[in-house]
């Protein structure tokens, strides 16, 4: 069964205790905050399937970093749940307002938070477009990864990134000026830059990397 990873930011101590303690008993996969200082390195590294968020946090809003999430391109499609201890309406529909997927107020029991993740995750796979396929290949943009024979593959951000780009213009050359905008968004990327972390992605691939076509003078394309 795939175990669900599951990133909580939540600036008091045992609140994170507790929501790490629920969660790894219920299964899931866990990994706590305590600000929203190191969460774009936590992101990365951790690629978590589901964003449990403290709506008060002191350094900044949980509303404030849902926008930020929602304009990323890799990103942008994660599943976030607001924790809060706050019960207004007006705060609920805020949150929902701004891309919160789902708004659960505390205390709350382990089998509602499970079942509210569940359900999220279902209906984000449910999206059409969100998970893509290609022989024994899936990249599933809502949670973040790419599987071969649902085994996941060890993929650096970048790489992800550009695999996604190539899947979602499936038959369509794309250039390595694209690619560098779209992907990594620094002028001062070379193109051999794109052509290293391509060969990266390619080798993690495995068989399937030859799927990955160069073409001469301009860029990449990925077969239909």
């Amino acid at each position: 069964m795939e175990e669900i990873r599951v990133l909580a930011l939540d600036d008091e101590a045992d609140a994170r205790e507790l929501v790490r303690d629920l969660l790894s008993n219920l299964g899931f996969k866990t990994m706590t905050l305590g600000s929203s200082v190191n969460l774009s390195e936590a992101l990365v590294s951790f690629q978590p399937q589901v964003l449990l968020l403290d709506q008060g946090l002191p350094e900044k809003l949980g509303t404030d970093i849902i926008k930020e999430i929602r304009q990323s391109q890799t990103f942008k499609e994660l599943p976030i749940i607001i924790l809060s201890g706050r019960t207004g309406e007006d705060e609920k529909v805020d949150a929902l307002a701004v891309g919160a997927d789902d708004y659960v107020t505390k205390p709350f029991s382990p089998k509602e938070l499970s079942a509210r993740i569940h359900a999220l995750l279902r209906r984000c796979r449910s999206k059409g477009g969100s998970l893509y396929e290609h022989k024994n290949l899936k990249v599933d943009l809502c949670a973040g990864c790419a599987m071969v024979d649902e085994n996941e593959l060890p993929l650096t951000l970048t790489e992800f990134k550009l695999l996604v780009e190539l899947v979602t213009n499936k038959g369509r050359v794309l250039s390595r000026e694209v690619l560098r905008e779209k992907v990594i968004g620094k002028e001062e990327i070379t193109d051999r830059t794109i052509d290293v972390h391509m060969a990266g992605l390619r080798k993690k691939m495995g068989e399937l990397g030859r799927e990955i076509r160069t073409v001469r003078g301009v860029g990449y394309r990925f077969t239909d």
